[in-house]
């Protein structure tokens, strides 16, 4: 039986850049423990890339570019909350479901979410669908 590296980095990417980002304010995800996990991964993921392994086998690149993406994930994170501080003042609102920042009822009214906020959110969310494909070759 063939290990399949890339499906486990695919969940890994996915499940930690989901982890990042619906738990971003919570009190327990300081900037030291976000910065410290996707640390941990980009230097193993940089040190599987730099392998012989890697440049041999197309799922182990993959697996390894998805341990590199959760970092790239909390780059971006960290940029759209740096700019919405700049321009508001405050941290912007996740407008996805289930974020606990939004009343998303059939009729729900978020009068303090702006399209900033929609938009940091929506980018994000389709970063963390699309940053492991960018890793296919």
């Amino acid at each position: 039986m063939k290990a399949d590296y890339s499906t486990v980095g695919l969940i890994i990417s996915i499940v930690v850049n989901f982890i990042l980002l619906y738990n971003r304010k919570k009190s327990w995800a300081t900037a030291k423990l976000r910065w410290t996990v996707c640390g941990i991964l980009f230097l193993s993921g940089l040190l599987c890339i730099l392998s012989e392994k890697a440049k041999a086998d197309k799922n182990f690149y993959l697996f390894a570019w998805c341990l590199l993406t959760p970092a790239i994930y909390n780059t971006l994170d960290r940029l759209f909350k740096f700019i919405s501080e700049k321009k508001y003042n405050r941290d912007f609102y996740l407008w996805l479901r289930y974020s606990g920042e939004i009343d998303y009822t059939l009729f729900g009214k978020n009068p303090h979410v702006n399209w900033l906020d929609k938009f940091f959110s929506l980018i994000l969310l389709f970063s963390i669908a699309l940053l492991p494909l960018l890793g296919m070759r």
